[in-house]
């Protein structure tokens, strides 16, 4: 019986479909016995699935292709193709085999056996579409591990398995393409395995091979068409597709959410983890300075915190990541993993720049410091001290450790104990210079300077249980400036030591310029700025005091000895007598010495030529500052007595005295008026020489010239002897007008001086040579004793010359004997804001030119007079027949408004009851009687107001008093001459009491509009131009009235007028008479009334026919 194929002879072909694996060709039948393969060859038997026993043997009665054989339509061939794979992903191939049973383009055939039965049946193969189609229907989840990227699909159903070749990231699970597990793609577009060592950055296609997807039934050939089993994708095609941002769900499924955290907060928790997914999941963390706390939050690592000011993390030694200068490598990277299976699921990695951003925003960082300073009270100089205790916020017992910035030993603060801060041993503050110091002075840091930037204090606060760093601060010394450091804080023991000066320093030139100072200010050089109330001290220095370093001078100390103590002491308080200086004697015990220190330096170590007598050293801050030391070799009369050390040598107006308050001004601060501070200096040069003719005594101590000749030469002299020869050497007895002035604007004038009621008395054999400053009690200048020519002026900071002949400048040079200069008058100096009560004048002509304070002068008799009145009020009175002048001055003072004068006659005749307001008139409260001789009152160019009788003021009481006056009486008195210049004055010679009837009075005034109430003296009158009114009140009188609308009023009295210049069109008459009292006859008026008659004279032609025109009767 014939062999049938499903039911079929051979001569129906059977049909399969290309490309499918060991695929069943259909069930056999008829024949004699058992299916074989016709052939035995193996290749053939190969083909088909056989017993294992009997290559030829079919097993039963069904016909297959053998499991990794399959037919190609396109070359009717039998293919075996074996895959080494993975998940699709092919790890390599096998050899590949093709086999034609038939003639090239045939279809095969298979020959088939039983019994005695052979066919041979044709295959038919149907030809299936190979290719391979790549979709992404929905976007994929960055950083997700394991993601679908894409869905693959045959385009033929046929087929459902597919293989690739291409990136080892990937894999096929079912039909879709997909990450391995242990890849994600990142933000960056780099796809990553979680430890970052395999890494492929979408962004570079270079690094990517071709994605070539394979149909394992149907791959017969590498060859280029697409229907052999295989398709291609390039990189340039899968990247900008599969990995296109519309494909990539960036929406991130880990996000952090802030935790407010301190700053320099060790270990702070800065951040809690969320996850979007619905899994339970942990997390793993990877950065050098973050970790994981608990299970879902973000904390800086145990030995770091966060410098929010520099924007860094940094541990205790200094080490630090500046976050803006970070790379990704910083990046965190946060990985969850399921907790149910231990798969890893996402990796989010969090920028530096999201971090900071977020995380060490300035809103999330607490900068509330945990350490901070309490103000300890120290000492100023003290050294080793105390000046802070350092405070914890937090709960935990704490130590602290102190160091630089950077970790290191802070150079010049160390710990006290377990929570204080205090200067190293070594080190002290000193408040004046600003400056931490060492006793050597040495290794100086000026607090000032070091700002935010320099010496700042590592503060670290540790758990004293554990170990644990808690927290950090950084502070700097402007933090501390204002309160650690602050004025209230920093106590003054108001000490020096041997080591450092307790005076802060003015430097040169601060408040004065290099050049344009008044001569005065030219000795003025570094100097003291003392706090309010602050004393300066002085100690004497005996031998083995203390010192520190080394300071020759006081290797040699000799005994002070009272002499030279006593005059130390009485030059400190003549000093302060003048300026605002306190100075107090201290004994030096251990370091605490003397803010000026004064000793005796023997030959051998004094520290210049032996010729001179004493110096100050500069003034500094060392220890060494404005110290002074005295010559313990001299000894001009070889005695074998130290001068110092004598107390007859000491006394005041000694070279010996004059010399300790010289050396005490240079330690306060004055120079030498010959030396420059800086010739060298391009723009002080010598500006600052003192000019010649103030070069000496006169003017200041601090000269090397006791006296100077005259101009042009200003010759210098060596010394001063008294009185022409017949005395011995005499000198100022206190600092000089230049000293004095210098002293007070660098300190301050005495606030409180003399309160007593002082004599300053003088003879022949004692002259003034001192300055006078004196601001309180009733004082006395008694100059009587004296005699010659004075210029006496008391407007304060001038020099006065009392006589002539006082002072003999000498000149001693070695083999030349000694030669004289011309005798010169004594030098006074009255100090502003000296006021000097009352002045006994000496013998011969005195100028005095007054202060502008009430002065009462008192004149030599048959001594002239010449004052010069700068006060509103004066007191003067001379004796005998010398001719005085008082010359007005004082234009800043003006009567009150309350004042007025009222015209009273004389002695209760002629009065008009006038009255005139004095507000617009200035104040000469005179009080002054000058005796005889030819005497005059001088006026100023404003307007002055002149009273006979006052009774408004109680004018000068010492005045009074000494001429028992009384107030209401006549003020002034023996004058002949009353001059008051330009200027609308008043001059009022009315009194209720007296008659000047026998007094002859020349009076003339200038162009102003003036008022005159004359007397019933023998009066001569020039009233000057101007618009004046004019009082005549009996006596016979001279009238001048010159130029202007004047008015002439003739009152009731007696006595005869001769007008010079009377113009009827401009001037008038105001007679205290009825018309029919007056008569008149040629150039004569005759005023008939009830004390007899009054007399008119004109020395012109006047026509006087119309009388009544320029007439007004009262």
């Amino acid at each position: 019986m014939k062999i049938k194929l499903n039911g079929f002879d051979s001569s129906v072909p059977v049909s399969i479909t290309e490309a499918s694996l060991g695929i069943e060709l259909g069930t056999l039948s008829g024949g004699t016995g058992e299916y074989e393969i016709a052939f035995g060859d193996s290749w053939y038997t190969a083909l088909f699935e056989t017993s294992n026993s009997n290559s030829k043997k079919i097993n039963g009665n069904t016909l297959r292709i053998s499991t990794d054989w399959y037919l190609d339509y396109e070359t009717k061939k039998f293919f075996t193709f074996p895959v080494n794979q993975q998940n699709g992903n092919i790890i390599d191939y096998g050899t590949a085999t093709s086999i034609s049973t038939e003639n090239s383009g045939q279809n095969p055939t298979v020959r088939i056996v039983s019994g005695n039965e052979e066919e041979i049946f044709t295959i038919s193969i149907t030809d299936k579409v190979e290719t391979i189609n790549l979709t992404t229907p929905t976007p994929f989840l960055q950083n997700r591990y394991g993601s679908t990227l894409a869905q693959i699909n045959p385009t033929d159903s046929n087929f459902s398995t597919v293989f690739f070749e291409g990136p080892s990231f990937l894999e096929i699970s079912g039909t879709n393409l997909k990450l391995k597990d242990g890849f994600f793609l990142s933000e960056s577009g780099v796809i990553r395995n979680q430890e970052g060592t395999q890494k492929f950055d979408t962004n570079d296609e270079t690094k990517f091979s071709n994605l070539k997807f394979i149909l394992p039934g149907g791959f017969t050939t590498d060859n280029a068409d697409p229907t052999q089993g295989f398709t291609i994708i390039p990189p340039s095609s899968y990247l900008s597709s599969i990995f296109a941002s519309s494909n990539i769900n960036t929406t991130p499924e880990i996000t952090l959410s802030t935790i407010e955290f301190l700053e320099r907060d060790y270990g702070s928790i800065i951040a809690s983890i969320n996850y979007s997914g619905s899994e339970e999941v942990s997390y793993t963390v990877n950065h050098s300075f973050l970790e994981l706390s608990g299970t879902s939050q973000i904390k800086l690592k145990d030995a770091y915190f966060y410098n929010e000011v520099k924007g860094r993390i940094e541990d205790k030694d200094g080490t630090y990541w500046a976050l803006a200068d970070l790379s990704a490598n910083s990046n965190l990277e946060i990985t969850a993993s399921n907790n149910t299976n231990q798969t890893t699921l996402i990796t989010e990695t969090l920028t530096i720049s999201e971090l900071v951003n977020t995380v060490f925003a300035d809103s999330n960082v607490d900068g509330t410091p945990q350490i901070s300073l309490t103000p300890v009270p120290f000492y100023d100089k003290d050294l080793g001290a105390i000046i802070a205790t350092i405070n914890y916020s937090g709960a935990e017992q704490t130590t602290f450790t102190l160091r630089s910035e950077s970790g290191g030993v802070h150079d010049f603060l160390e710990m006290s104990g377990t929570n204080q801060i205090k200067l190293k041993d070594n080190y002290f503050y000193d408040k004046n210079t600003d400056q931490f110091l060492t006793k050597d002075l040495t290794y100086p840091y000026k607090l000032s300077e070091q700002g935010t930037t320099y010496n700042k204090i590592n503060i670290l606060a540790i758990n004293s249980e554990t170990t644990k760093n808690l927290a950090s601060e950084l502070i700097t010394f402007s933090d501390i400036s204002s309160t650690v450091f602050s004025p209230s804080n920093i106590l003054d023991k108001d000490e020096s030591y041997t080591f450092v000066t307790d005076l802060k320093i003015i430097e040169n030139h601060v408040n004065y310029p290099k050049t344009g100072r008044e001569e005065y200010q030219k000795d003025i050089g570094k100097y003291w700025s003392l706090k309010d109330g602050e004393k300066i001290s002085y100690s004497f220095l005996e031998p083995g005091a203390s010192y520190h370093g080394t300071y020759s001078e006081l290797d040699g100390l000799i005994e002070t000895g009272t002499a030279l103590q006593d005059a130390i002491r009485k030059a400190f308080s003549l000093i302060s007598s003048y300026a605002d200086l306190t100075f107090e004697e201290i004994n030096e015990t251990g370091n605490i010495v003397g803010d000026i220190r004064l000793g005796i330096a023997d030959g051998d170590h004094f520290g210049m030529a032996l010729s001179y007598a004493a110096y100050s050293q500069e003034i500094s801050s060392t220890p060494k500052g404005g110290n002074i030391f005295f010559n313990g070799t001299l000894d001009l009369n070889n005695d074998g007595i130290c001068d110092f050390h004598d107390s007859t040598k000491m006394q005041e107006s000694s070279w010996n005295f004059l010399t300790v308050i010289h050396e005490i001004l240079h330690s306060l601060g004055l120079k030498h008026p010959h030396d420059a501070f800086d010739s060298s200096d391009q723009e002080e040069g010598n500006h600052n020489i003192v000019s010649k003719q103030f070069d000496q005594y006169t003017h200041t101590i601090m000269s090397y010239n006791p006296l100077r000749g005259p101009d042009p030469s200003y010759k210098k002299y060596d010394g001063i002897i008294l009185n022409a020869g017949s005395g011995g050497q005499y000198y100022p007895t206190t600092p000089m007008l230049f000293d004095v002035m210098a002293i007070q604007e660098m300190y301050g004038s005495a606030p409180t001086n003399a309160n007593d009621d002082t004599v300053y008395s003088f003879t022949p054999d004692a002259p003034p040579f001192e300055s006078i400053y004196d601001t309180g009690g009733i004082d006395t200048l008694d100059l009587a004793a004296l005699y010659g020519d004075t210029q006496l002026d008391l407007t304060g900071n001038t020099l006065s010359v009392i006589g002539n002949s006082y002072l003999l400048p000498f000149e001693s040079k070695q083999g030349a004997g000694t030669t004289y200069g011309d005798t010169q008058g004594s030098a006074l100096s009255i100090i502003a804001g000296t006021e000097i009560e009352k002045i006994l004048l000496p013998a011969d002509t005195s100028t005095i030119n007054t202060g502008n304070y009430s002065t009462y002068i008192v004149g030599k008799e048959n001594c002239a007079l010449n004052t010069i009145v700068n006060a509103s009020e004066i007191g003067i009175k001379a004796s005998g027949y010398a001719h005085d002048t008082i010359q007005l001055n004082q234009t800043a003072s003006n009567w009150a408004a309350e004042f007025a004068a009222r015209h009273v006659g004389n002695n209760g005749v002629g009065a008009t009851d006038e009255e005139i307001k004095l507000s617009s008139y200035l104040k000469h409260d005179l009080s002054v009687d000058l005796a005889l001789g030819t005497d005059k009152i001088l006026g100023t160019n404003g307007n002055d107001a002149l009273f006979l009788q006052n009774f408004g003021t109680t004018g000068n009481l010492l005045y009074q008093k000494d001429t028992n006056h009384s107030a209401s009486e006549d003020r002034i008195l023996g004058v002949e001459e009353i001059n008051l210049q330009d200027g609308n004055n008043f001059l009022d010679l009315t009194s209720t009491t007296t008659s000047l009837a026998t007094q002859n009075i020349n009076i003339t005034t200038g162009s102003g509009n003036d008022i005159l109430w004359l007397s019933d003296a023998n009066e001569i009158i020039s009233s000057g131009d101007g618009n004046d009114q004019i009082i005549i009140n009996g006596g016979i009188d001279s009238l001048t009235t010159g130029l202007g609308n004047d008015t002439v009023t003739i009152t009731n009295s007696t006595g005869n007028l001769t007008l010079l210049d009377f113009n009827p069109l401009l001037d008038k008459f105001v007679f205290h008479a009825s018309a029919e009292n007056l008569t008149t006859e040629n150039n004569t008026i005759h005023v008939n009334n009830s004390l007899g008659g009054y007399t008119l004279t004109f020395n012109d032609n006047t026509d006087l026919s119309s009388l009544n025109s320029f007439s007004t009767f009262i």
